[in-house]
């Protein structure tokens, strides 16, 4: 915990307060774990409920501009409290985020892409446990297979699936200006390049564009290139 909570603005005390209120909050988060029945519980449970309200606090503090006095003022189970809330909140902001996707999804037959979107993601939804596992992917882990142009996985849970989605919207939106069948047949000669079936590859399809743009104008970059890598 005490690398979790270090904070440069807090003292030693102020610490060492915050710490003694999570970890209160956590005994009555175990309680409610195991259904009012008691507070025995695995070690590495505890310390993964743990983390998840660390997780919640995080999240709170980095989207709030009272950040700075709250962490001061506010005792450590309501921040907890707080920043439960608001990953539950970003849950439906991403779901409906998630259906805008869906919407402007690439027609494509690269299997990658469509188990992504159409069960890797809905997986998530359906696992993901913001009370308890708030830091966790839930059923992603290991099944978001279709590669992003600009992917960054140093963040799990809500944080995680938000920027995917926010990145995949963008290329939806990139590959809109594309036809189905000339998006096919890049992916076509890419498979035929490598010996494979182009539906069974794992690649991102805005890279492929821009690369199939790049060779037919060596030494530049088309309009198409320049203003899809600004986007991405």
């Amino acid at each position: 915990m005490s690398d979790s909570l270090a904070f440069s603005s807090l003292t030693a005390s102020e610490k060492g307060k915050l710490r003694s209120e999570l970890l209160w909050e956590l005994s009555r988060m175990i309680q409610r774990y195991n259904g009012g029945t008691g507070d025995s519980i695995q070690v590495e449970k505890a310390e993964a409920i743990l983390e998840s309200m660390l997780y919640c606090v995080r999240v709170y503090l980095e989207n709030t501009p009272s950040a700075e006095k709250e962490l001061h003022t506010v005792p450590g189970e309501e921040l907890f409290r707080r920043g439960l809330g608001k990953v539950e909140n970003m849950v439906t902001e991403a779901e409906i985020l998630y259906r805008e996707v869906v919407n402007t999804r690439i027609p494509t037959d690269l299997i990658s892409y469509n188990i992504t979107l159409d069960e890797a993601i809905p997986g998530f939804f359906k696992t993901y446990n913001p009370q308890f596992a708030a830091h966790e992917n839930g059923a992603l882990t290991g099944s978001l297979e279709y590669p992003l142009l600009r992917n960054g996985r140093s963040r799990g849970g809500i944080l995680y699936i938000e920027e995917y989605l926010e990145e995949m919207q963008k290329e939806n939106e990139f590959c809109s200006r594309y036809k189905k069948n000339y998006i096919r047949a890049v992916l076509l000669l890419h498979g035929k390049k490598h010996g494979l079936d182009y539906r069974e590859m794992v690649v991102n399809i805005p890279e492929l564009l821009l690369e199939q743009e790049r060779k037919k104008a060596p030494g530049t970059k088309s309009a198409g290139a320049r203003q899809g890598e600004k986007e991405n």
